[in-house]
């Protein structure tokens, strides 16, 4: 359990925080750029797309994309900073670990105190 305790750890957490964070930032500029994108608009199939399989694996791909480019400045456990490999599935579990929980949190959120909060993956 050693390891499984140094995976599940602040820094995991703070990670998977940072990449929601970083995935609306790119989602607003994205949908800045192209206001086509945006769920205010009428539905279209590039919308379809953006809103369906592009945002769902953005918070993966980014994790994907960031864990071996900050392995050496951010407090990573070691298991994962072994071999590029090990950074990209760590990345890639994190991203969607922080993708499926924001949108149970957003749909907590919405329920309990009808707050309209924007879905990462919103269909």
């Amino acid at each position: 359990m050693d390891k499984l305790d140094d995976i599940v750890s602040a820094p995991t957490a703070v990670f998977a925080i940072m990449l929601t964070v970083v995935t609306f930032m790119f989602r607003g500029l994205v949908e800045a750029v192209f206001p086509t994108l945006s769920s205010k608009t009428p539905t279209s199939v590039a919308q379809r797309v953006w809103e369906g399989p592009v945002l769902e694996s953005t918070p993966a791909l980014l994790g994907a994309a960031l864990t071996p480019l900050l392995s050496t400045s951010f407090p990573f456990p070691r298991v994962v900073t072994a071999t590029t490999t090990s950074c990209i599935v760590y990345g890639l579990v994190i991203g969607w670990f922080s993708s499926s929980f924001y949108s149970g949190v957003s749909f907590f959120v919405r329920k309990k105190w009808n707050v309209d909060i924007p879905d990462l993956d919103k269909k």
